[in-house]
């Protein structure tokens, strides 16, 4: 094999587990919309406790709502349970740190009680400022709705197309970190009111640190 050769590419997380740390678990959780999450536990002793790392979707047809109200409800009860410590450090990058921030505000008791402090790294939560290619899908984003996933899947890595027209209608709202618009008439059904409503931040009850980069094109300061 050539010096370039990076034996961990094509292989999946308990593979390249495997090579690097030796053992590990694997968990099964279940959501309360149904959903069967599997969580990967290496133990170690840490004096800072427990870490909860939570990865980004861009390969998953749910988005940063349903993962942060959801699934992060379910995977960090499941760890307080399992390991019995009170509070777990939550390390979320990208889009897991909006989904994170989901958590702490529409579930700010659970969060609470749950999270000693959430460190989100590269935040991709508010794409007012983006210089990016993503910007280009905003003038016509409505029109080629139909046709973003299929492009996606095509061109680079997989994103689920729900994700970044989520993140489009942020960006076009001018940056207001608000949940995701169906239309005025399933709006209502939903929010009670035509416009989806602001993430209430404000209801956040837990310490947050935001490590960003000056440079970097999708999560600007």
């Amino acid at each position: 094999r050539h010096c370039y050769h990076i034996p961990d590419v094509n292989q999946d997380v308990s593979e390249i587990l495997k090579r690097h740390i030796g053992s590990y678990e694997t968990h099964e959780v279940q959501t309360e919309d149904g959903y069967i999450l599997t969580l990967f536990r290496i133990s170690r002793k840490n004096p800072k406790g427990v870490i909860f790392f939570q990865h980004p979707y861009a390969n998953d047809a749910r988005i940063f709502h349903e993962m942060g109200y959801y699934d992060n409800y379910a995977t960090l009860g499941y760890i307080r349970t399992k390991t019995q410590v009170s509070k777990i450090i939550y390390f979320g990058f990208s889009l897991s740190s909006a989904s994170g921030l989901v958590y702490a505000c529409l579930r700010p008791h659970e969060a609470a009680q749950s999270i000693k402090v959430m460190i989100n790294m590269a935040p991709a939560v508010l794409p007012r400022y983006v210089n990016s290619v993503i910007l280009y899908f905003v003038p016509v984003a409505d029109f080629m709705e139909n046709y973003v996933n299929l492009m996606l899947t095509q061109v680079g890595s997989e994103v689920s197309h729900k994700t970044l027209y989520h993140l489009i209608q942020i960006h076009r709202s001018g940056g207001n970190f608000r949940m995701y618009d169906y239309g005025k008439e399933e709006n209502v059904r939903l929010y009670g009111k035509e416009e989806p409503p602001l993430y209430p931040l404000n209801k956040i009850k837990i310490p947050v640190l935001l490590v960003y980069s000056e440079n970097d094109s999708l999560a600007p300061p």
